[in-house]
C-alpha cells in the first residue's frame, strides 16, 4: 500500500515534493511504532514466561514430600501350622476313591436318571 502511495507521488509535479516526503516521514514513522509495539509484546510475553516458570517451581518446592515409613520390630511368635483335612483330596486319610467319580467317564446307567435327558410327555399345542 505504502508502495501505491509512493509511485503516485512519484508522477507528481516536482512542487509536491515536500508533500512526498512528509508521507514517507509519517509511514517510517509508523513503522518503527508497530516495531516498538510489537518488541514491547515480545517483552511482555518474555516476563509472563519467566513468571509462569516462577509459579511452577514454587508449586513443586510446596508439595509435601512422603515421610520415610519407618517399620517398627514386633514379636515374632512361634505358631504351629494346624493341618487341614479334606476328604475331597487324594492324599488326605479321609478320601475314598470308590466314592469318586470324576467326569471322564466309568458312568454307569444307574448314575444319571434318562428322564431328565429326555421328555416323554404329551405335546400340548
Amino acid at each position: 500500500m505504502a508502495e501505491s502511495i509512493l509511485e503516485s507521488l512519484k508522477s507528481m509535479n516536482s512542487n509536491d515534493f515536500l508533500l512526498q516526503k512528509q508521507i514517507e516521514i509519517m509511514i517510517d514513522g509508523n513503522n518503527k511504532k508497530i516495531a516498538a509495539e510489537f518488541n514491547s509484546m515480545q517483552a511482555m510475553i518474555d516476563r509472563l514466561s519467566e513468571e509462569l516458570q516462577d509459579v511452577k517451581r514454587k508449586m513443586n518446592e510446596s508439595r509435601p514430600r512422603p515421610e520415610p515409613v519407618v517399620m517398627q520390630q514386633t514379636e515374632v511368635r512361634n505358631v504351629e501350622p494346624v493341618p487341614i483335612i479334606s476328604n475331597s483330596h487324594p492324599e488326605s486319610p479321609g478320601f475314598d476313591i470308590k466314592k469318586s467319580r470324576p467326569r471322564t467317564g466309568d458312568y454307569q446307567p444307574s448314575d444319571v436318571a434318562v428322564d431328565k435327558f429326555f421328555y416323554f410327555g404329551g405335546n400340548k399345542r
